[in-house]
């Protein structure tokens, strides 16, 4: 007894080699970064993966110290920003999850940015220039940052995107690793609440 008959098989070879065919001309064209991004930001939209919203300070060896570049050349401390709510996203221009959340981070920045709330969108690109331009061309008007100096045990881990929330005396009071939706009700009012202590 056959399991398959002829026809069936000849059918699933062809499936096969069209599959294969379609993934190996993505892969080879880069068309599959656009796609992936494309993916992870309707997972995004979903609202399915969102950020922790607990105030309690995560890590026990106290506010953060970092040294920063800005935009401008400038040197800058993250400990400078104490008695503000900081955002803290690590991420880089040839990250696909990084970009797919990017513009949500932009809605939040454009509603809750305040005296009392800042942004720090540090970038991991080797070229700190590749992140000044990505930004001015896809119009983010979030601030972007190079490292400095090294970077604090407080910001574990190597996994990109990675975002921190520091609350107004520099302790780290959310860390969420991978992508998440940020533009959410709940995250506003998270961060609104930080800034109100």
């Amino acid at each position: 007894m056959k399991i398959f008959s002829n026809k069936e098989t000849k059918k699933e070879v062809i499936n096969w080699a069209i599959f294969i065919s379609v993934a190996l001309f993505l892969y080879f064209s880069g068309l599959y970064k656009p796609l992936i991004s494309g993916v992870q930001s309707v997972i995004l939209s979903t609202g399915i993966i969102q950020p922790d919203t607990d105030k309690k300070p995560i890590d026990a060896s106290g506010p953060v110290s970092m040294k920063l570049m800005n935009e401008r050349g400038e040197v800058v401390n993250l400990a400078d920003l104490r008695g503000k709510v900081v955002f803290v996203n690590f991420w880089a221009t040839w990250c696909p999850p990084c970009k797919a959340e990017m513009p949500g981070i932009q809605e939040l920045y454009e509603e809750v940015k305040s005296d009392d709330i800042v942004f720090v969108m540090l970038s991991r690109d080797r070229e700190f220039q590749k992140a000044i331009d990505f930004k001015h061309d896809e119009a983010y008007s979030f601030p972007v940052f190079a490292a400095a100096s090294n970077i604090p045990q407080q910001f574990t881990g190597s996994a990109i995107p990675r975002t921190y929330i520091l609350n107004k005396k520099g302790e780290v009071v959310s860390a969420k690793s991978g992508m998440a939706k940020y533009n959410t009700s709940s995250f506003k009012d998270f961060l609104q609440e930080l800034a109100k202590e």
